[in-house]
């Protein structure tokens, strides 16, 4: 016979065990930065290097999300949070680690939302090694197809 759950005497099933579990998973280093190599814009057609999102979650190196945002805008980071946040099985961070104050300001609202810590720090853990082995792979895969 199933367990009555405590709060509300109903009966666990697993289905009430996934809707009560706390889904959080650990810190996740949220950070942006001009992609490594350039590309044309699409009106002027000048090269730019345009922003690339990257959010990780530094217990696994798991990249939860990579995405490049053509026009950079406050609205376009946080739905590439937000999006990235209902994609992954991750679900919710304990805590979002960011090393620009703008992202602080920026992700503020969000993270009181979801009652996620959201902490400046100095240096990342996980994102320099991640961010150096994009840049290597851009690279080759650029250099492979002059």
């Amino acid at each position: 016979m199933p367990k009555k759950h405590a709060s509300s005497g109903k009966p666990r099933t697993e289905k009430n065990k996934k809707k009560t579990a706390d889904r959080r998973s650990g810190i996740w280093e949220l950070d942006y930065f001009p992609t490594p190599i350039s590309v044309a814009h699409k009106k002027s057609g000048k090269l730019y290097y345009p922003p690339l999102v990257l959010i990780v979650h530094q217990e696994s190196y798991f990249i939860i999300n990579a995405c490049v945002i053509p026009e950079m805008s406050i609205d376009e980071l946080k739905n590439t949070f937000l999006k990235a946040m209902a994609k992954t099985p991750l679900a919710i961070p304990q805590e979002i680690q960011v090393k620009k104050q703008e992202l602080v300001s920026i992700f503020q609202d969000i993270a009181q939302e979801l009652d996620v810590k959201i902490i400046l720090v100095k240096r990342f853990k996980v994102m320099p090694s991640i961010k150096r082995d994009m840049s290597n792979h851009f690279k080759r895969s650029f250099d492979m197809k002059e």
